[in-house]
């Protein structure tokens, strides 16, 4: 009760400092002005929902894009200049305290979500290949045995979704817990809306999460905006019924849990999370560190035992179990920033007869007109292994400074993993705008101007549809590119030479 009252002063104490000598338009209280947010937001969403196939009105969509990000940066803004210094120590006294705050952003949050629940998915077709895999698991199908144009699916197929496939060549490349995903929303309904209810579900239990982590981490209620609002999580979600949130939900449970002291079941939950993409695995040798070898044991067995035991439904597609994710490693690459500067420099220094060595050791054509492609490929190979080299020096440095960063080990999960994807990011050949989900609530504990800007630019990315849609030509726009990466690295260098001067960290 003390350290409420203390806190509702030094509250009431900032609040009156703040008003002395400002403008009426700053004395507005937040709350108002994230309504009124909130509200062209809302119009912002269902103009989109009235839109209907973005790649045939991409100017529009940008337009629309740019007024939620504007009001999604003025929000976070609004929101974090009436922050105030303390925090209750008690949870349900926090929520109290900001409970008028709190109810505009989730409302609002619910909102976005719902005005764009019944849109078509506008920016993917990857929920064909969810409805696919559901399909084949209700039929009692391996969806790893063979591809869907494989002739084995022939039985299979339909007028509608098979049509609408992509990658028909390719074997599913989603982990178990996807596919159990995938048979689930298929038995609630074998249509679009039935796969949207789970990514939406689980993005709401990564907000409530994110409530009580916050409090946890001393970080400000109101930063809940940052994930809530993000026009990013809401399209994709939402709109275009990704399931990365549920990694993403896992991920943010197993920090709890690691919180609470209860590593078995956050042995579980990071199981659960590495079994929706693998990226999360990253983060089980640092469950180690300073840990006695008796718990890592325990940790790491319920940890492998949990993966084992998903894959041995599937394990009678023998050498295809993970063929779909060799093909991704190879092949994918698009809107990568770092990754592109090393592997266009790589390919203008190639010379010509290690492309004709390529050519020869592969027993390909040495005609001249092939090089460019052969050139291509080196590119790409040489590039990656330059990027995971540097990867990995960086993560063997953070495993080794890792505590360093935090008094008590337990805390400092959100900041390893904000720093392993952040690298991740830069990195990766493939950069989805979907991928930055795995990052977007992280930002609630470290709001890096730089990463929530590209949070909402990447989704600029989605301009190669109109052309994919109307021309079957891929093909990525430098100009594009530069409006996503040159304000981002220049913000990022910002704050880093103002973090460094003012000798501070995050």
């Amino acid at each position: 009760t003390d350290n409420r009252v203390d806190y509702e002063n030094e509250r009431d104490n900032q609040s009156r400092r703040r008003m002395n000598g400002v403008s009426w338009t700053e004395r507005l209280r937040p709350t108002g002005i994230l309504t009124v947010l909130g509200s062209l937001s809302l119009v912002g969403y269902l103009t989109m929902y009235a839109v209907g196939v973005i790649p045939l009105h991409m100017h529009f969509f940008f337009a629309v894009l740019a007024v939620l990000g504007g009001c999604y940066f003025t929000a976070i803004a609004v929101v974090r200049r009436h922050l105030t210094s303390g925090t209750p120590s008690s949870f349900m006294d926090s929520i109290r305290i900001h409970r008028r705050l709190l109810l505009i952003i989730g409302l609002f949050a619910v909102l976005f979500r719902m005005a764009l629940f019944w849109a078509y998915p506008g920016t993917t077709d990857d929920f064909f290949r969810y409805i696919w895999d559901g399909h084949l698991l209700q039929q009692g199908v391996n969806p790893y045995a063979f591809a869907p144009g494989s002739d084995h699916s022939i039985p299979l197929r339909d007028d509608y979704i098979y049509p609408l496939i992509n990658h028909k060549h390719v074997v599913t490349i989603y982990p178990p817990l996807l596919q159990l995903g995938f048979l689930l929303s298929y038995q609630i309904s074998p249509g679009l809306y039935g796969f949207k209810l789970l990514p939406v579900l689980f993005d709401l239990g990564c907000m409530i999460l994110l409530v009580w982590l916050l409090h946890h981490y001393r970080r400000p209620m109101g930063n809940l905006v940052i994930y809530a609002w993000n026009p990013l999580i809401v399209l994709e979600f939402a709109g275009n019924a990704h399931i990365d949130i549920i990694g993403v939900f896992f991920l943010l449970l197993f920090v709890g849990l690691m919180i609470q002291h209860r590593p078995m079941w956050a042995a579980i939950a990071l199981a659960a999370s590495t079994l929706t993409k693998w990226v999360p695995i990253l983060l089980l040798p640092f469950v180690w560190r300073k840990r006695r070898i008796r718990d890592s044991a325990v940790f790491t067995g319920l940890f492998v035992a949990a993966l084992i035991l998903s894959y041995i439904p599937f394990l009678d597609a023998g050498p295809h179990l993970f063929l779909a994710l060799k093909t991704f490693a190879s092949k994918w690459h698009f809107n990568a920033s770092v990754f592109d500067g090393l592997f266009f420099a790589i390919r203008g220094v190639i010379p010509d007869f290690l492309v004709v060595q390529y050519a020869q050791f592969r027993h390909l054509s040495t005609e001249a007109a092939f090089w460019p492609g052969y050139r291509t490929d080196l590119a790409l190979a040489a590039a990656k292994g330059v990027t995971v080299l540097v990867f990995l020096a960086f993560y063997a440095l953070l495993w080794y400074r890792a505590d360093r960063f935090r008094a008590h080990r337990d805390d400092r999960w959100p900041y390893l993993w904000f720093l392993l994807f952040s690298a991740i990011l830069l990195l990766s050949p493939t950069v989805h705008p979907w991928y930055l989900a795995w990052l977007i609530p992280f930002l609630a504990f470290y709001p890096v101007r730089a990463f929530i800007y590209l949070s909402v630019a990447v989704l600029m990315s989605y301009h190669v549809l109109q052309d994919y849609v109307m021309n079957g030509i891929w093909q990525e726009h430098p100009l594009i590119k530069l409006l996503i990466y040159v304000p981002f690295f220049a913000l990022l260098f910002w704050e880093w030479k103002k973090r460094k001067q003012a000798a501070g960290r995050f």
